[in-house]
């Protein structure tokens, strides 16, 4: 028994097949719409597009999620409840480029605020992305978080 397959049911097959190969790409590319974002040791980049990159503390996993959740990448998960049950944590955000490194962090606590100096590989221009840099600090050691000023030193 010899099947035939007619002009029509050709096409049918290959308007299917075409079908299912668009849809694989658009799921592959756009599939991530809202969430472009890549994590690396020092933090999580993410594409420079919302209005509000100020600096917080967060003391608790809630509002760790929180603000994953504020930058819609609340699918990544970079700190661990425990990790919050042990330090607060300083955000911070800073433009960033595939070639930045920080070597060290300084903090300096004073009546004003806290004051950040960055030891860092190169000069921090204007970029796409942004760098959501997390600083450890002991748990309850400030209640008031305030960003004085932020320096960066060229090393």
């Amino acid at each position: 028994m010899e099947m035939y397959i007619g002009k029509k049911e050709m096409l049918i097959i290959l308007a299917i097949i075409i079908t299912i190969l668009i849809a694989i790409f658009l799921g592959v590319n756009f599939g991530k719409l809202g969430y472009d974002y890549e994590t690396i040791a020092d933090g999580i980049i993410i594409e420079n597009k919302f209005d509000n990159y100020d600096s917080m503390l967060i003391k608790n996993y809630d509002e760790y999620i929180e603000l994953l959740k504020k930058y819609k990448i609340n699918e990544q998960v970079f700190l661990t409840n425990g990790d919050l049950e042990e330090n607060d944590y300083i955000v911070d955000f800073i433009n960033y480029d595939n070639s930045l490194k920080i070597y060290n962090i300084n903090l300096e606590f004073t009546d004003d605020g806290i004051n950040l100096e960055y030891e860092i590989n190169k000069e921090i221009n204007d970029n796409s992305k942004k760098l959501i840099y997390f600083i450890p600090i002991n748990k309850n050691s400030i209640t008031d978080y305030k960003l004085n000023n932020r320096e960066f030193i060229i090393k």
